[in-house]
């Protein structure tokens, strides 16, 4: 099931230019430490699939690494700031793909239920339809506005009792 994922993560995911330069460590023995250069190399490749991508595990096979390597990196400072930054980098990728589908939609060709495709008869050409995710302008909404966030409130009174006010929900009895 991970590696039916993972095919299928590269496949929506075009692998970046450092990659292809990435098989570093095949080759190596296990065990065997990198040399100073190819650590550097190893960690450009890796942090940039990881901003890219957002997945440790696709940075570390494009840079021939471990996840094991990865966390024993992540413990020095340095690697440590820029991992911090690549991952808000895939943080931003994901709020742009989030923004994409939700704001500009996605543009879906239609076809008829025998799988032959709607032709438009102004143009000639194949019928398209712009879809938009409303969940997901929620999402960016909920992010950015605080008018649009839901509202939780907590009372606490003295005595030891609670109440809690969920959203769209009466009080409970007390």
């Amino acid at each position: 099931m991970v590696a039916a994922t993972l095919n299928a993560s590269r496949a929506k995911v075009p692998r970046s230019k450092s990659a292809a330069l990435a098989p570093l460590a095949r080759g190596r023995p296990q065990g065997k430490n990198l040399g100073d250069g190819e650590r550097q190399r190893a960690q450009d490749v890796f942090l940039e699939e990881f901003a890219r991508t957002g997945i440790v595990l696709i940075g570390c096979q494009a840079a021939g690494i471990t996840r094991q390597a990865v966390d024993a990196w992540r413990a020095k400072d340095d690697f440590a700031n820029r991992y911090a930054q690549a991952e808000l980098d895939a943080n931003d990728v994901i709020r742009g793909e989030i923004r994409r589908r939700g704001v500009d939609g996605l543009i879906r060709k239609k076809f008829t239920g025998k799988g032959e495709p709607v032709i438009d008869p102004e143009t000639g050409e194949q019928y398209v339809e712009r879809e938009y995710s409303d969940t997901l302008i929620s999402l960016v909404a909920r992010s950015r506005m605080p008018e649009f966030r839901e509202k939780t409130q907590a009372d606490v009174n003295l005595t030891g009792g609670v109440t809690i006010y969920l959203p769209d929900r009466k009080p409970a009895a007390e």
